[in-house]
Protein backbone atom coordinates (compact mmCIF):
# COMPACT_ATOMS: atom_id res chain seq x y z
CA UNK A 1 0.00 0.00 0.00
CA UNK A 2 1.13 3.58 -0.70
CA UNK A 3 2.83 5.71 2.94
CA UNK A 4 1.87 8.50 1.17
CA UNK A 5 -1.66 7.26 0.50
CA UNK A 6 -1.81 6.20 3.99
CA UNK A 7 0.09 9.73 5.24
CA UNK A 8 -3.09 11.83 3.36
CA UNK A 9 -5.12 9.14 4.91
CA UNK A 10 -4.39 10.10 8.18
CA UNK A 11 -3.89 13.70 8.23
CA UNK A 12 -7.03 14.14 7.03
CA UNK A 13 -9.19 11.33 9.25
CA UNK A 14 -6.57 11.71 12.34
CA UNK A 15 -6.90 8.88 14.67
CA UNK A 16 -6.85 9.07 18.29
CA UNK A 17 -7.90 12.04 20.70
CA UNK A 18 -6.88 15.86 20.72
CA UNK A 19 -3.97 16.95 23.54
CA UNK A 20 -4.94 20.89 24.04
CA UNK A 21 -0.71 21.22 23.61
CA UNK A 22 0.31 21.24 20.13
CA UNK A 23 3.19 19.55 20.25
CA UNK A 24 2.35 16.60 22.20
CA UNK A 25 -0.83 16.04 19.79
CA UNK A 26 2.17 16.09 16.81
CA UNK A 27 3.84 12.99 18.44
CA UNK A 28 0.44 11.15 19.71
CA UNK A 29 -0.25 11.30 15.92
CA UNK A 30 2.89 10.37 14.59
CA UNK A 31 2.39 7.14 16.59
CA UNK A 32 -1.15 6.38 15.58
CA UNK A 33 0.39 6.35 12.12
CA UNK A 34 3.12 4.25 12.48
CA UNK A 35 0.63 1.81 14.04
CA UNK A 36 -1.95 2.35 11.33
CA UNK A 37 0.31 1.53 8.75
CA UNK A 38 1.41 -1.38 10.37
CA UNK A 39 -2.24 -2.90 10.68
CA UNK A 40 -2.84 -2.08 7.39
CA UNK A 41 -0.01 -3.78 5.70
CA UNK A 42 -0.19 -6.90 8.13
CA UNK A 43 -4.33 -7.41 7.11
CA UNK A 44 -3.94 -8.10 3.81
CA UNK A 45 -1.78 -11.03 4.72
CA UNK A 46 -3.89 -12.14 7.65
CA UNK A 47 -6.93 -12.11 5.06
CA UNK A 48 -5.06 -14.18 2.72
CA UNK A 49 -4.03 -16.92 5.27
CA UNK A 50 -7.61 -17.36 6.47
CA UNK A 51 -8.88 -17.93 3.11
CA UNK A 52 -5.82 -20.25 1.93
CA UNK A 53 -6.61 -22.56 5.03
CA UNK A 54 -10.43 -22.45 4.30
CA UNK A 55 -10.40 -26.09 3.24
CA UNK A 56 -12.61 -29.00 5.40
CA UNK A 57 -12.77 -32.83 5.24
CA UNK A 58 -16.15 -33.95 6.56
CA UNK A 59 -17.68 -37.60 6.79
CA UNK A 60 -20.44 -38.06 3.94
CA UNK A 61 -21.47 -41.40 4.36
CA UNK A 62 -20.52 -44.91 4.15
CA UNK A 63 -22.07 -48.58 2.76
CA UNK A 64 -22.92 -51.06 4.01
CA UNK A 65 -24.18 -49.26 6.93
CA UNK A 66 -23.42 -50.73 9.67
CA UNK A 67 -20.49 -52.29 8.26
CA UNK A 68 -20.55 -56.28 8.47
CA UNK A 69 -17.50 -58.16 9.86
CA UNK A 70 -16.18 -60.35 7.10
CA UNK A 71 -17.20 -58.33 4.56
CA UNK A 72 -16.41 -54.58 2.94
CA UNK A 73 -17.57 -50.62 3.41
CA UNK A 74 -17.17 -48.40 0.85
CA UNK A 75 -16.39 -44.99 2.97
CA UNK A 76 -16.83 -41.46 1.30
CA UNK A 77 -15.55 -38.13 2.88
CA UNK A 78 -16.18 -34.72 1.17
CA UNK A 79 -13.51 -32.03 0.73
CA UNK A 80 -14.64 -28.85 0.83
CA UNK A 81 -12.96 -25.38 0.02
CA UNK A 82 -14.35 -22.38 0.57
CA UNK A 83 -11.32 -20.14 0.26
CA UNK A 84 -8.55 -19.76 -2.52
CA UNK A 85 -7.81 -22.09 -5.13
CA UNK A 86 -5.42 -24.81 -3.55
CA UNK A 87 -2.55 -27.17 -5.10
CA UNK A 88 -1.50 -30.35 -4.17
CA UNK A 89 -4.22 -31.69 -1.88
CA UNK A 90 -3.71 -34.99 -1.04
CA UNK A 91 -5.63 -37.47 1.42
CA UNK A 92 -4.04 -41.03 3.38
CA UNK A 93 -5.63 -43.33 5.78
CA UNK A 94 -4.60 -45.19 8.34
CA UNK A 95 -6.90 -47.76 9.21
CA UNK A 96 -6.43 -49.95 12.52
CA UNK A 97 -7.95 -53.26 13.47
CA UNK A 98 -10.68 -54.21 12.69
CA UNK A 99 -10.26 -52.18 9.60
CA UNK A 100 -7.77 -52.49 6.91
CA UNK A 101 -7.15 -51.59 2.98
CA UNK A 102 -9.33 -54.08 0.23
CA UNK A 103 -6.85 -55.60 -2.07
CA UNK A 104 -5.96 -52.99 -4.87
CA UNK A 105 -7.07 -49.89 -2.97
CA UNK A 106 -4.67 -47.20 -2.70
CA UNK A 107 -3.61 -45.83 0.42
CA UNK A 108 -3.19 -42.42 -0.69
CA UNK A 109 -5.67 -40.16 -2.91
CA UNK A 110 -4.51 -37.19 -4.66
CA UNK A 111 -6.91 -34.11 -6.16
CA UNK A 112 -4.50 -32.26 -7.32
CA UNK A 113 -5.91 -29.01 -7.85
CA UNK A 114 -9.23 -27.75 -6.15
CA UNK A 115 -10.62 -24.39 -7.22
CA UNK A 116 -11.66 -22.53 -4.75
CA UNK A 117 -15.60 -22.51 -4.01
CA UNK A 118 -16.02 -26.18 -5.34
CA UNK A 119 -16.39 -29.68 -3.55
CA UNK A 120 -14.46 -33.27 -4.26
CA UNK A 121 -15.92 -36.50 -2.90
CA UNK A 122 -13.07 -39.06 -2.00
CA UNK A 123 -13.86 -42.97 -1.69
CA UNK A 124 -12.21 -45.81 -0.23
CA UNK A 125 -12.74 -49.48 -0.17
CA UNK A 126 -12.20 -50.85 4.03
CA UNK A 127 -12.26 -54.37 4.70
CA UNK A 128 -13.83 -55.50 7.84
CA UNK A 129 -12.04 -58.20 10.05
CA UNK A 130 -14.61 -61.28 9.97
CA UNK A 131 -14.21 -61.56 13.80
CA UNK A 132 -14.72 -58.07 14.50
CA UNK A 133 -17.22 -57.34 17.38
CA UNK A 134 -20.33 -54.94 17.33
CA UNK A 135 -19.14 -51.69 17.84
CA UNK A 136 -18.21 -48.68 16.79
CA UNK A 137 -14.37 -47.98 15.77
CA UNK A 138 -12.75 -44.67 14.41
CA UNK A 139 -11.31 -45.10 10.84
CA UNK A 140 -8.44 -42.31 10.53
CA UNK A 141 -7.16 -40.02 8.05
CA UNK A 142 -4.63 -37.32 7.24
CA UNK A 143 -4.60 -34.59 5.00
CA UNK A 144 -2.39 -31.97 3.38
CA UNK A 145 -2.14 -29.47 0.59
CA UNK A 146 0.34 -26.98 -1.08
CA UNK A 147 -0.89 -23.73 1.70
CA UNK A 148 -0.87 -26.01 4.73
CA UNK A 149 2.12 -28.30 4.34
CA UNK A 150 1.21 -30.14 7.81
CA UNK A 151 -0.72 -33.55 7.61
CA UNK A 152 -4.29 -32.63 9.17
CA UNK A 153 -6.07 -35.57 11.02
CA UNK A 154 -9.66 -36.86 10.48
CA UNK A 155 -11.54 -39.71 12.59
CA UNK A 156 -14.54 -40.90 11.17
CA UNK A 157 -16.60 -43.59 13.21
CA UNK A 158 -17.99 -46.38 11.73
CA UNK A 159 -20.51 -48.53 13.12
CA UNK A 160 -19.96 -52.37 12.74
CA UNK A 161 -22.53 -54.72 13.50
CA UNK A 162 -21.78 -58.52 13.59
CA UNK A 163 -24.70 -60.70 12.34
CA UNK A 164 -25.94 -63.71 14.08
CA UNK A 165 -24.97 -67.16 13.11
CA UNK A 166 -26.95 -69.55 10.33
CA UNK A 167 -26.78 -72.60 9.92
CA UNK A 168 -29.67 -74.84 8.11
CA UNK A 169 -30.04 -77.62 6.33
CA UNK A 170 -30.57 -76.28 2.74
CA UNK A 171 -31.78 -79.81 1.55
CA UNK A 172 -31.15 -83.50 1.94
CA UNK A 173 -32.43 -86.64 -0.13
CA UNK A 174 -32.16 -90.09 0.62
CA UNK A 175 -30.96 -92.82 -2.05
CA UNK A 176 -33.10 -94.56 -2.71
CA UNK A 177 -36.05 -92.44 -2.26
CA UNK A 178 -38.38 -95.43 -0.96
CA UNK A 179 -36.74 -97.67 1.26
CA UNK A 180 -37.87 -101.15 1.48
CA UNK A 181 -38.12 -103.57 4.36
CA UNK A 182 -34.64 -104.47 5.30
CA UNK A 183 -32.62 -102.77 3.03
CA UNK A 184 -30.13 -99.92 3.47
CA UNK A 185 -30.21 -96.43 2.40
CA UNK A 186 -28.24 -93.47 2.42
CA UNK A 187 -29.28 -89.75 3.69
CA UNK A 188 -27.62 -86.96 2.35
CA UNK A 189 -28.10 -83.90 4.03
CA UNK A 190 -26.26 -80.35 2.89
CA UNK A 191 -25.67 -77.60 5.57
CA UNK A 192 -25.43 -73.85 4.57
CA UNK A 193 -24.30 -71.51 6.62
CA UNK A 194 -26.02 -68.53 5.75
CA UNK A 195 -24.37 -65.92 8.26
CA UNK A 196 -22.09 -63.31 8.01
CA UNK A 197 -19.75 -65.44 10.01
CA UNK A 198 -17.96 -68.68 10.27
CA UNK A 199 -19.05 -71.13 12.07
CA UNK A 200 -16.69 -74.11 13.75
CA UNK A 201 -17.42 -77.31 15.37
CA UNK A 202 -20.85 -78.17 14.01
CA UNK A 203 -21.86 -81.84 14.77
CA UNK A 204 -25.19 -83.25 12.86
CA UNK A 205 -26.87 -85.39 15.06
CA UNK A 206 -29.89 -87.74 14.24
CA UNK A 207 -31.31 -88.85 17.46
CA UNK A 208 -30.76 -92.31 18.88
CA UNK A 209 -34.46 -92.78 19.41
CA UNK A 210 -35.39 -92.65 15.64
CA UNK A 211 -38.78 -93.39 14.85
CA UNK A 212 -40.22 -96.21 16.49
CA UNK A 213 -36.72 -97.72 16.23
CA UNK A 214 -37.36 -99.10 12.67
CA UNK A 215 -34.40 -97.39 11.76
CA UNK A 216 -30.74 -98.31 12.47
CA UNK A 217 -27.21 -96.37 11.87
CA UNK A 218 -24.86 -98.63 10.02
CA UNK A 219 -20.87 -98.01 9.75
CA UNK A 220 -20.85 -94.98 12.02
CA UNK A 221 -22.14 -93.27 15.05
CA UNK A 222 -25.02 -91.11 15.18
CA UNK A 223 -23.28 -88.17 15.26
CA UNK A 224 -20.84 -86.58 12.35
CA UNK A 225 -18.82 -83.35 13.30
CA UNK A 226 -17.58 -80.51 10.35
CA UNK A 227 -14.66 -78.50 11.96
CA UNK A 228 -15.63 -75.39 9.95
CA UNK A 229 -18.18 -73.59 7.64
CA UNK A 230 -17.25 -69.90 6.14
CA UNK A 231 -20.29 -67.92 5.50
CA UNK A 232 -22.20 -68.31 1.95
CA UNK A 233 -20.64 -72.10 1.88
CA UNK A 234 -22.16 -75.12 2.56
CA UNK A 235 -21.36 -78.96 2.93
CA UNK A 236 -22.57 -82.24 2.68
CA UNK A 237 -22.72 -85.09 5.37
CA UNK A 238 -24.00 -88.68 4.64
CA UNK A 239 -25.71 -91.09 6.99
CA UNK A 240 -25.95 -94.62 5.90
CA UNK A 241 -29.11 -96.11 7.54
CA UNK A 242 -31.28 -99.57 7.37
CA UNK A 243 -35.15 -100.52 7.72
CA UNK A 244 -36.03 -102.75 10.31
CA UNK A 245 -37.50 -105.91 7.94
CA UNK A 246 -41.30 -104.96 10.35
CA UNK A 247 -41.11 -101.53 9.37
CA UNK A 248 -45.06 -100.25 7.63
CA UNK A 249 -45.21 -98.90 4.21
CA UNK A 250 -45.63 -95.29 5.44
CA UNK A 251 -43.99 -91.52 5.67
CA UNK A 252 -41.08 -92.08 8.86
CA UNK A 253 -39.84 -89.06 10.61
CA UNK A 254 -36.31 -88.82 11.78
CA UNK A 255 -35.65 -85.92 14.25
CA UNK A 256 -32.17 -84.74 13.40
CA UNK A 257 -29.97 -81.47 15.69
CA UNK A 258 -27.00 -79.16 14.77
CA UNK A 259 -24.89 -77.69 17.08
CA UNK A 260 -22.16 -75.29 16.81
CA UNK A 261 -20.26 -72.30 17.68
CA UNK A 262 -19.76 -69.40 15.71
CA UNK A 263 -16.43 -67.22 15.91
CA UNK A 264 -16.33 -65.58 19.33
CA UNK A 265 -17.16 -69.40 20.71
CA UNK A 266 -20.96 -68.76 21.63
CA UNK A 267 -22.87 -71.75 21.12
CA UNK A 268 -26.06 -73.00 19.13
CA UNK A 269 -28.30 -75.06 18.43
CA UNK A 270 -30.80 -75.99 15.96
CA UNK A 271 -33.41 -79.18 15.25
CA UNK A 272 -35.36 -80.22 12.99
CA UNK A 273 -36.65 -83.33 11.18
CA UNK A 274 -36.33 -85.49 8.15
CA UNK A 275 -38.58 -87.79 6.33
CA UNK A 276 -38.00 -91.44 5.37
CA UNK A 277 -40.58 -93.25 3.25
CA UNK A 278 -40.88 -96.70 3.39
CA UNK A 279 -42.05 -99.19 0.67
CA UNK A 280 -41.33 -100.80 -2.71
CA UNK A 281 -42.22 -101.45 -5.61
CA UNK A 282 -45.90 -102.56 -6.48
CA UNK A 283 -45.85 -106.48 -7.64
CA UNK A 284 -49.59 -107.15 -9.32
CA UNK A 285 -49.96 -110.47 -11.04
CA UNK A 286 -52.99 -111.46 -13.22
CA UNK A 287 -53.92 -115.07 -14.78
CA UNK A 288 -57.09 -116.96 -15.44
CA UNK A 289 -58.82 -118.45 -12.73
CA UNK A 290 -61.63 -120.45 -15.02
CA UNK A 291 -63.84 -119.96 -18.05
CA UNK A 292 -67.15 -121.51 -19.39
CA UNK A 293 -65.96 -121.06 -22.87
CA UNK A 294 -64.95 -124.31 -25.19
CA UNK A 295 -64.68 -125.39 -28.58
CA UNK A 296 -68.15 -125.80 -28.72
CA UNK A 297 -69.44 -123.19 -26.85
CA UNK A 298 -67.53 -120.00 -27.94
CA UNK A 299 -69.34 -117.52 -25.78
CA UNK A 300 -68.83 -118.11 -21.86
CA UNK A 301 -67.26 -116.23 -18.72
CA UNK A 302 -63.77 -115.83 -18.12
CA UNK A 303 -62.35 -115.66 -14.45
CA UNK A 304 -59.60 -112.73 -13.92
CA UNK A 305 -57.99 -113.18 -10.50
CA UNK A 306 -55.57 -110.58 -9.51
CA UNK A 307 -52.88 -111.04 -7.18
CA UNK A 308 -50.82 -108.49 -5.28
CA UNK A 309 -47.85 -110.38 -4.10
CA UNK A 310 -45.88 -107.23 -3.14
CA UNK A 311 -45.18 -105.81 0.31
CA UNK A 312 -47.38 -102.89 -0.15
CA UNK A 313 -51.02 -102.58 -0.66
CA UNK A 314 -52.83 -101.12 -3.54
CA UNK A 315 -55.95 -98.52 -3.90
CA UNK A 316 -57.74 -97.26 -6.40
CA UNK A 317 -57.28 -100.81 -9.19
CA UNK A 318 -59.13 -100.81 -12.11
CA UNK A 319 -58.79 -103.64 -14.67
CA UNK A 320 -59.63 -103.24 -18.41
CA UNK A 321 -60.44 -105.34 -21.15
CA UNK A 322 -58.67 -103.94 -24.34
CA UNK A 323 -60.50 -104.42 -27.78
CA UNK A 324 -58.98 -107.61 -29.89
CA UNK A 325 -59.04 -109.15 -33.22
CA UNK A 326 -59.32 -112.88 -31.48
CA UNK A 327 -62.04 -112.13 -29.07
CA UNK A 328 -65.87 -110.04 -28.98
CA UNK A 329 -66.04 -108.18 -25.61
CA UNK A 330 -69.72 -108.77 -24.41
CA UNK A 331 -69.79 -107.61 -21.04
CA UNK A 332 -71.74 -104.25 -20.49
CA UNK A 333 -68.68 -102.24 -20.20
CA UNK A 334 -64.91 -103.26 -21.04
CA UNK A 335 -63.59 -102.43 -17.28
CA UNK A 336 -64.09 -103.61 -14.03
CA UNK A 337 -63.33 -101.48 -10.37
CA UNK A 338 -61.51 -103.49 -7.80
CA UNK A 339 -60.49 -100.86 -5.53
CA UNK A 340 -58.37 -101.42 -2.85
CA UNK A 341 -55.91 -104.99 -3.34
CA UNK A 342 -53.70 -105.47 -0.25
CA UNK A 343 -50.76 -107.23 0.39
CA UNK A 344 -50.74 -111.09 -0.34
CA UNK A 345 -54.76 -110.95 -1.21
CA UNK A 346 -56.30 -111.02 -4.58
CA UNK A 347 -59.34 -110.37 -6.37
CA UNK A 348 -61.74 -112.02 -9.46
CA UNK A 349 -63.35 -110.36 -11.89
CA UNK A 350 -65.22 -111.65 -14.87
CA UNK A 351 -65.42 -110.59 -18.55
CA UNK A 352 -67.94 -112.57 -21.25
CA UNK A 353 -66.65 -112.57 -24.51
CA UNK A 354 -67.00 -114.56 -27.69
CA UNK A 355 -64.01 -116.39 -29.17
CA UNK A 356 -62.37 -115.47 -32.38
CA UNK A 357 -59.95 -118.05 -32.35
CA UNK A 358 -58.94 -121.07 -30.93
CA UNK A 359 -56.43 -119.54 -28.23
CA UNK A 360 -57.28 -116.07 -27.71
CA UNK A 361 -54.79 -114.08 -26.36
CA UNK A 362 -56.45 -111.82 -23.52
CA UNK A 363 -55.27 -108.02 -23.23
CA UNK A 364 -55.50 -106.80 -19.86
CA UNK A 365 -54.36 -103.36 -18.38
CA UNK A 366 -54.17 -102.63 -14.69
CA UNK A 367 -54.21 -99.22 -13.39
CA UNK A 368 -53.50 -98.64 -9.65
CA UNK A 369 -52.32 -96.17 -6.92
CA UNK A 370 -49.85 -96.94 -4.59
CA UNK A 371 -49.59 -95.83 -0.69
CA UNK A 372 -48.10 -92.80 -1.82
CA UNK A 373 -50.72 -91.68 -4.68
CA UNK A 374 -47.83 -92.73 -7.30
CA UNK A 375 -49.75 -94.00 -10.46
CA UNK A 376 -48.50 -97.23 -12.30
CA UNK A 377 -50.35 -98.89 -15.25
CA UNK A 378 -49.70 -102.58 -16.01
CA UNK A 379 -50.16 -104.54 -19.29
CA UNK A 380 -50.32 -108.45 -19.19
CA UNK A 381 -51.53 -110.32 -21.97
CA UNK A 382 -52.98 -113.99 -20.90
CA UNK A 383 -53.34 -116.98 -23.56
CA UNK A 384 -57.18 -118.59 -22.56
CA UNK A 385 -56.75 -122.55 -23.81
CA UNK A 386 -59.96 -123.56 -25.02
CA UNK A 387 -61.00 -127.51 -24.48
CA UNK A 388 -63.75 -129.37 -25.93
CA UNK A 389 -66.99 -130.74 -23.24
CA UNK A 390 -65.68 -134.01 -23.87
CA UNK A 391 -62.29 -133.33 -22.55
CA UNK A 392 -64.18 -131.61 -19.75
CA UNK A 393 -65.93 -134.49 -18.99
CA UNK A 394 -62.82 -136.87 -19.23
CA UNK A 395 -61.49 -134.92 -16.49
CA UNK A 396 -64.65 -134.81 -14.25
CA UNK A 397 -64.89 -138.80 -14.53
CA UNK A 398 -61.27 -138.87 -13.65
CA UNK A 399 -62.34 -136.93 -10.44
CA UNK A 400 -65.06 -138.98 -9.68
CA UNK A 401 -63.11 -142.20 -9.97
CA UNK A 402 -60.47 -140.94 -7.65
CA UNK A 403 -63.04 -139.63 -5.42
CA UNK A 404 -64.81 -143.04 -5.40
CA UNK A 405 -61.52 -145.11 -4.82
CA UNK A 406 -60.20 -142.82 -1.70
CA UNK A 407 -64.09 -143.70 -0.44
CA UNK A 408 -63.28 -147.28 -0.67
CA UNK A 409 -60.17 -147.24 0.93
CA UNK A 410 -61.77 -145.26 4.15
CA UNK A 411 -64.48 -147.46 4.17
CA UNK A 412 -61.98 -150.66 4.00
CA UNK A 413 -60.08 -149.12 7.05
CA UNK A 414 -63.06 -148.59 9.42
CA UNK A 415 -64.38 -152.47 8.64
CA UNK A 416 -61.08 -153.80 9.57
CA UNK A 417 -61.04 -151.51 13.07
CA UNK A 418 -64.30 -152.49 14.12
CA UNK A 419 -63.77 -156.38 13.00
CA UNK A 420 -60.45 -155.95 15.26
CA UNK A 421 -62.47 -154.85 18.45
Amino acid sequence: MNPRLLSRIFRTQPLGFVQENSGERKVVHKKLRWVSVFFMLLLPTVFAGIQASQVTVTALKYEPAPAEPGSYVDVYVKVQNEGLTTEDFTITTEPEYPFSLATGEEVTKSLGRLPSGEDAVVQFRINVDLAARSETKNLTFYYKYQKQPQWVKFEYPIQVQTQDASLTIEHYRVSPAVVKPGEQAGIIITLKNNGRIGVKNIDVTILPDLDENKFSIVGTGTTKRVPSLEPNRNITVTFDVVADTTAETKVYTIPVNLSFSDVRNREKSVSGTLTLLVGAEPEVRASIDSTTVTKEELIGTVSVKMINSGIVDLKYVNVVLQPSKEYTILSPSTEEYVGNLDSDDFETIDFLIKANSERPLLSLTANFKDPYNKDYAVAYDLPLILRSKQELGQSSNTALIIGAVLVLIILAIIYRFRKKR
